[in-house]
């Protein structure tokens, strides 16, 4: 592959403090917060002071005496109305303002695939979605708390809020030297929201656009996009890169010579990245994409991405100096590293939801789970609490989740859950409600079934283990584990070949705003709606929420829905964790120091660059001359 300027990059700009401070404060805004407090526990550095509780712990055994140190802290919980970048030709950088070029960044993550079509369910996490861009983007330089154009340099939006006119960057060309036009924004967004038939499409991000009554191109570098109605969260739906599903722009010519299909070819890309080595489930080289429209970025020479799915060996692998940073570790290793003088560690906001503990609810299935008194049984019966005990236990902490996000006005705080039937510790009622619910729905004696499971240990040997003895002992539920590859979860989830599925998407939303989730997943008959739940009161609830724009009757409406989910659960809730990122210092550009990621968006790594000394970068640039890189 030919690259430019003999393999590495140069700044083309170089912008004083004063300057990048200036044009942040004007380009991105801060996002409009509105914060809730939830007391979590961290461990703590000891040479770090603050004035804060601090619960001390002696454990004793034999002559051995550890002393741990917890302190009590407030997560606060952001409620955002994300604004947008309005400066004219703004292009991405690392928020840093002299970030350096160079160097080989190497990771530790999940990154194996069953197929590479991402509108189809691949996976989509872990910097896969490097190698193509979306119209718009949430900002990775302050924390995704602003949306940012991407291969649109602009947008506007019709004063009724029904019409999206997107102005298309005119220097982009795709990695095979083709020019990028709306003709290749059209094509994606007529397989997306109009699969063609009889090409063995499972298009599974149709539902997320909804709203889109029509897409237009009255130019090259034009795209309208007209909605049924207004939608305030259609520009986050479009800017976000969720694990599955996201809108990122194919070429119209991939897609045409491909037959619609991309499950068996890397497609041509826009993105940042193109691929120079491969070796599935072990890892990804990448190196910079040499017709990227932004001499901004990227900052490294080579992106070595090791696939590690277990989150013991991801930190292990940090701690280690095998890789320089990692999303998210185990809790033990995450504490660990704590310790070291020349290695940061975070926290970063938990899923909108709970884990995805789902259940086969399709009348078609002729499963016990299409009767909602053997879902509320099972809610009742699951002990969250011994659950999260578990998870903490074994991998991180854990807190009682809702099924709204604590972002949300509406949400119970885990406090006022742990008072309520189905979260609450003490099972003394909530178990005989639960076997008169299973007597009702005629299984007294409960009943045999399986439990599908993804294959890493904390999964497969744990947590499954957990749920398949609690329930035996509690409703003689008889579950036989079945352990599936972590790779194929898009593609098991879809299906429908499942009964009960332990590792699937996580129950609940990750923006505050749970409508779009709701109205794609939890609504009857929805086309995302694998469990085939269906609650018609729900229904009118989130068709409610479509029409309705007042804040406090939108609340209301939040709470009837949180009521009602309680009463006839969609699947279970296993409690909410915070992801827990571990990188060495050097690493910059990543925006997680405080005040940190708004959400969890495992997706590019755009502004990622490396604070080496500049004689440690030219001897790998010697090395990589010589043609060993990475």
């Amino acid at each position: 592959m030919v690259r430019l300027g003999g393999g590495f990059r140069t700044p083309l700009l170089v912008v004083g403090l004063a300057a990048i401070a200036s044009m942040l404060a004007v380009a991105c805004g801060a996002a409009e917060e509105v914060v809730r407090e939830v007391i979590v526990e961290v461990p703590v550095e000891k040479e770090v002071i603050k004035e804060v509780e601090v619960i001390k712990e002696v454990a004793v055994e034999v002559e051995v005496v550890k002393e741990v140190e917890v302190e009590k802290i407030v997560e606060k919980v952001v409620q955002a109305q994300p604004k947008k970048v309005t400066v004219a030709g703004w292009l991405l950088r690392a928020p840093e303002p002299t970030p350096k070029y160079g160097g080989v960044i190497k990771t530790a993550w999940p990154n194996k695939l069953d197929h590479y079509d991402f509108h189809q369910g691949n996976i989509a996490y872990s910097g896969l979605t490097s190698f193509y861009n979306q119209l718009t983007y949430f900002n990775q330089a302050d924390g995704y708390r602003t949306i940012a154009p991407d291969l649109a340099s602009s947008w506007d939006v019709s004063p009724d809020g029904t019409v999206y006119t997107f102005n298309l960057r005119e220097n982009v060309l795709w990695s095979d030297g083709t020019d990028f036009t709306s003709a290749d924004v059209i094509a994606t967004f007529d397989r997306i929201l109009d699969p063609p038939e009889g090409k063995g499409l499972t298009i599974i991000n149709t539902v997320n656009f909804e709203m889109v009554e029509t897409v237009a191109a009255p130019d090259d570098f034009t795209v309208v996009f007209t909605l049924k109605r207004a939608t305030p969260w259609f520009m986050e739906v479009m800017s976000f890169d969720p694990h599955f599903g996201p809108p990122n722009i194919y070429q119209k010519k991939a897609l045409l010579d491909n037959d619609w299909n991309l499950r068996e070819v890397w497609s041509a890309g826009t993105g940042l990245w193109d691929i120079k080595e491969e070796q599935p489930g072990e890892f990804y080289l990448l190196e910079p994409n040499p017709l990227h429209f932004n001499p901004n970025v990227p900052y490294p020479d080579f992106h070595r991405m090791f696939h590690v799915p277990v989150w013991a060996d991801r930190g292990a692998a940090v701690l280690t100096n095998q890789a320089d940073w990692s999303w998210n570790v185990s809790y033990d290793t995450w504490v660990e590293g704590a310790k070291h003088p020349d290695i940061a560690s975070g926290t970063r906001p938990s899923f909108g939801g709970g884990l995805g503990v789902h259940l086969n609810q399709g009348v078609d299935k002729g499963l016990p789970y299409s009767d909602p008194k053997v879902v509320k049984a099972m809610f009742l019966a699951f002990d969250q609490p011994r659950f999260m005990a578990v998870v903490e236990a074994a991998f991180k902490p854990s807190r009682l989740q809702g099924w709204l996000p604590l972002s949300n006005p509406a949400a119970l705080t885990p406090e006022e859950l742990a008072k309520i039937p189905g979260y609450r510790a003490d099972k003394s009622e909530d178990l005989p409600a639960a076997k008169a619910l299973m007597a009702e729905a005629g299984y007294p004696d409960g009943f045999k079934g399986t439990l599908t499971c993804i294959n890493p240990a904390l999964q497969a040997e744990v947590l499954c283990p957990e749920m398949q003895a609690q329930f035996k002992s509690s409703l003689n539920i008889d579950l036989e584990l079945i352990i599936v590859d972590r790779s194929g979860v898009g593609d098991i989830y879809t299906s429908g070949d499942w009964e009960f599925f332990y590792g699937a998407p996580p129950i609940g939303v990750r923006l505050s705003d749970p409508t779009p989730n709701w109205l794609t997943e939890a609504v009857c008959g929805a086309e995302k709606n694998y469990r085939g739940y269906c609650n018609p009161e729900l229904d009118e609830v989130v068709m409610s929420l479509l029409d309705e724009f007042d804040p406090i009757k939108r609340n209301n409406l939040f709470a009837k829905a949180r009521d009602l989910l309680n009463e006839q659960p969609p699947g279970l809730l296993g409690g909410a964790n915070q992801a827990l990122p571990l990188w060495w210092k050097f690493v910059k550009g990543h925006a997680m120091s405080p005040p940190g990621h708004m959400f969890i968006q495992w997706g590019r790594f755009d502004t990622e660059w490396l604070d080496k000394p500049e004689s440690v970068i030219q001897e790998h640039r010697t090395v990589c001359d010589a043609k060993v890189c990475g």
